[in-house]
């Protein structure tokens, strides 16, 4: 029970990055930092490798624990929820299996939160992007040669062209 509790703690550990990360992106779409946003999403990689590494340590300690209350791979019945091997502990080392449990929740409603909020941000953003590419391209003639070799003339002159 130790090991998954570790394992846990660590995921924790990771997680809570992962939210650091998730706040400094926003800092970074805000701002237009693009070599930041390009620095903390290869944070973000590397962590969400990290994650996968420590589920599966998880996977293989829980059949390991599994295996020691003698239930066979068979028998097991989904996956066992924290609540149910908190309940196999003694009472004070369940109570921080519980505990941690809680503090993992918390921390993935921060994560999730954030990155709702960021999801609007890039949203926006995208949305602006197109409007500004809209706006400077509105009216542009195709950049080429008429067959007598002049530029060909353009009803509509493009924002740039206006503003010129």
């Amino acid at each position: 029970m130790r090991e998954l509790k570790a394992i846990l703690t660590q995921e924790l550990e990771a997680y809570t990055a992962l939210t650091d990360l998730a706040g400094k992106l926003q800092g970074a779409l805000l701002g237009g930092k693009i070599q930041e946003m390009e620095d903390i999403l290869r944070g973000e990689q590397l962590l969400f490798t990290r994650i996968g590494e420590l589920e599966r340590e998880r996977g293989r300690s829980e059949e390991s624990l599994r295996q020691e209350h003698g239930e066979s791979p068979a028998e097991a019945v989904g996956e066992r929820t924290i609540v149910w091997w908190a309940e196999q502990l003694p009472e004070r080392e369940g109570r921080q299996l519980l505990s941690l449990q809680r503090r993992f929740l918390g921390q993935m409603e921060r994560l999730r939160d954030i990155n709702r909020q960021n999801e609007e941000l890039i949203r926006q953003s995208m949305t602006y992007v197109s409007f500004v590419m809209e706006l400077l391209g509105s009216g542009a003639a195709p950049v080429a040669y008429g067959q007598d070799g002049e530029w060909p003339q353009r009803d509509k002159k493009s924002f740039l062209d206006q503003r010129a």
